[in-house]
């Protein structure tokens, strides 16, 4: 897992924060997140502002206003399919589980492991940096 300088983390904590409203404002969008670039699959060690869509359609059918951009303020952007909200913390910080979000599995966000932020449902979850054993799935009803 590649390792992020705090420089390089603020700034592109920055721009996420700058630019995460106008980016959920757009049709199929998501989700907003910082996180790490992947090309064809692979991690590329890059730190880019991540974007979840509910598909990826070419640019040619997407009028000019409603395209991601490569780059925001200097930081790449990397958009991904999925990310819809899915209520994983209930009030007061219990962990809610089930079965449409459960892969057995947690692990922490490569950018913030104290903050609660997280890559995506399916990527990671982090809560208030402790280790949450996972639940057999015949324990959630």
């Amino acid at each position: 897992m590649p390792e992020y300088d705090a420089a390089a983390v603020e700034r592109v904590a920055r721009v996420k924060r700058e630019v995460t409203e106008r980016l959920l404002a757009l049709p199929g969008v998501n989700l907003v997140g910082i996180g790490g670039k992947e090309t064809d699959g692979r991690p590329t060690g890059e730190l880019v502002v991540q974007v979840w869509v509910d598909e990826k359609l070419p640019l040619s059918a997407l009028p000019p206003e409603q395209r991601i951009p490569e780059e925001i303020d200097g930081v790449r952007t990397d958009v991904y399919v999925g990310g819809r909200s899915v209520p994983l913390a209930a009030p007061g910080g219990a962990i809610v589980r089930s079965a449409a979000t459960d892969e057995g599995r947690y692990r922490p966000s490569p950018v913030d492991r104290g903050s609660g932020a997280s890559t995506g449902v399916s990527k990671a979850l982090w809560a208030a940096s402790c280790t949450i054993p996972p639940i057999p799935r015949s324990a959630m009803g």
